[in-house]
């Protein structure tokens, strides 16, 4: 996840540095965040760079960034605070940063309303799938099945095997079978058509057809679920989970 924000960071950062024709400090603070390097960031680059450009509202929001991700959400606040002075305009990034920092305040209310911000303003995959695990982990989970599906509509969503994994895991968690058989097979449409050559991408094979397994299971349909545990288990034989559930349903199979 860090990564993949620091790549954002540093798509956006390329038009900043052009507009204040100083690239050189900007570049090694973007470096560091691409690289997921955040306590070198906010050790020396950070406040460097503050000091250096007191009144640039991009200095404080990299600041404010590497700060959350180094696990100073109170500092990073502060940051984001004098960013957002520096520039009123909207930034999707603003909001995406100020939703992530409420998260960790414990104001949900406030983190979905940025976070949902941040996507409107830029309908990227990143920003959608941190509004739907914010929107999740909060217990929201009508909205986040709008924000995953929402991610599953951008670009790198179309090949992302996880909007629909998640949407499944959601729908299973509130009773809605149907409708999760339905998006963990979408989720493996997406692993077929997309060879994305990494081991996420098995992860998200092997839990599809788990988690097919189980809501078959759930149903009555043992066969069927049988099935699906076992792709899963052919997919990753060391995935335990699996292997649990086949043994499960064996031993009940063998009970008089």
């Amino acid at each position: 996840m860090k990564r993949l924000a620091a790549l954002l960071t540093l798509l956006f950062s390329l038009l900043f540095v052009n507009a204040v024709g100083t690239q050189e400090p900007f570049e090694k603070m973007y470096e560091l965040l691409n690289r997921g390097y955040y306590n070198s960031a906010i050790q020396i680059n950070g406040p460097a760079l503050i000091r250096t450009f007191p009144n640039h509202s991009e200095a404080h929001y990299l600041f404010a960034y590497a700060l959350y991700f180094a696990n100073h959400p109170l500092e990073s606040r502060e940051e984001l605070n004098l960013a957002t002075q520096l520039k009123p305009d909207s930034d999707p990034r603003f909001y995406h940063l100020d939703g992530l920092i409420a998260a960790t305040e414990g104001n949900e209310e406030v983190a979905l309303t940025m976070l949902r911000a941040a996507f409107d303003g830029a309908k990227t995959y990143k920003y959608a799938m941190d509004w739907g695990r914010i929107a999740w982990e909060s217990g929201s989970y009508e909205e986040a099945l709008e924000a995953y599906e929402n991610a599953a509509q951008t670009q790198s969503g179309h090949k992302e095997p996880w909007p629909k994994l998640n949407r499944g895991r959601i729908l299973s968690y509130l009773g809605r079978h149907v409708e999760a058989i339905q998006a963990f097979h979408d989720s493996i449409k997406l692993l077929e058509k997309n060879d994305l050559g990494n081991q996420r991408s098995l992860l998200a094979y092997v839990e599809a057809y788990f988690r097919l397994g189980l809501t078959h299971e759930i149903l009555g349909n043992i066969s069927e679920a049988n099935a699906y545990y076992q792709s899963a288990h052919s997919g990753d034989p060391m995935y335990e989970p699996a292997l649990e559930a086949i043994n499960r349903l064996n031993s009940k199979s063998t009970q008089p």
